[in-house]
């Protein structure tokens, strides 16, 4: 079995309800679970990318003070950020630019990725057909080129999705969690492949390079050895 040579931390951020506990539950569990977390959790995961293995340590971060003040503290210590609104939430999507500029105060923009979601798309789609039913419907979703032009405007990548599986089939733009966090990884093992050709990776943070450590290990078994003899 191929050793992961990669253990990279994300934290998950956004407003409290935005399905970020139900994003990270779908991602490990692959289970539907609704709960609403009023602390901080982590999630620890292998995934694929190609055929190489990465491990991933995923950190919600409850929306709720004093979580929140609190949240500084993990932004210093990943290398990715997944920042969640709810697409039928307008004040979620609103407050973005709340969690964008607490994330420019406390990390360098230089040294870590952001990926922002939009959530909850099943909702969008089960009204879409009440809409066609009753022949109306107030709510005031998002649409897919606010969140685009938000990230494009802040140099992110945007993605859309739900912890309701049938409800990815109805749009392109839509993609499973699964998915998202692949593509993310890919993202950030990009990102550190730019420093380490730059002689710059020593200046990230939020990763760990599981390959050296064995080598550590190895090394170090070594010289017991020698110095048992």
């Amino acid at each position: 079995m191929l050793q992961s040579e990669w253990e990279l931390n994300i934290a998950i951020i956004g407003d409290s309800g935005v399905g970020k506990s139900t994003f990270l539950s779908m991602f490990m569990t692959s289970q539907f679970v609704l709960r609403h977390n009023d602390k901080i959790t982590i999630g620890q995961k292998e995934i694929l990318i190609g055929q190489k293995p990465v491990q991933l340590k995923l950190i919600d971060i409850s929306g709720k003070e004093p979580f929140r003040s609190m949240a500084w503290v993990h932004y210093r210590t990943c290398i990715g950020i997944i920042l969640i609104f709810d697409l039928s939430s307008r004040d979620s999507y609103e407050n973005l630019k709340k969690w964008y500029e607490e994330i420019q105060q406390y990390v360098d923009q230089e040294k870590i990725v952001i990926r922002l979601v939009g959530n909850k798309c099943d909702k969008l789609f089960y009204d879409d057909m009440d809409q066609d039913k009753e022949g109306g419907n107030d709510r005031h979703y998002i649409q897919f080129e606010e969140g685009e032009q938000f990230a494009a405007t802040h140099q992110m990548q945007y993605s859309q999705t739900s912890s309701s599986v049938f409800s990815l089939a109805q749009d392109e733009n839509y993609l499973s969690i699964p998915s998202i966090l692949s593509k993310f990884t890919q993202e950030i093992l990009d990102f550190i492949k730019k420093h380490e050709e730059g002689g710059k990776i020593d200046e990230l943070m939020g990763i760990r390079s599981l390959k050296k450590q064995v080598a550590v290990q190895e090394v170090k078994k070594k010289i017991n050895r020698s110095s048992c003899c």
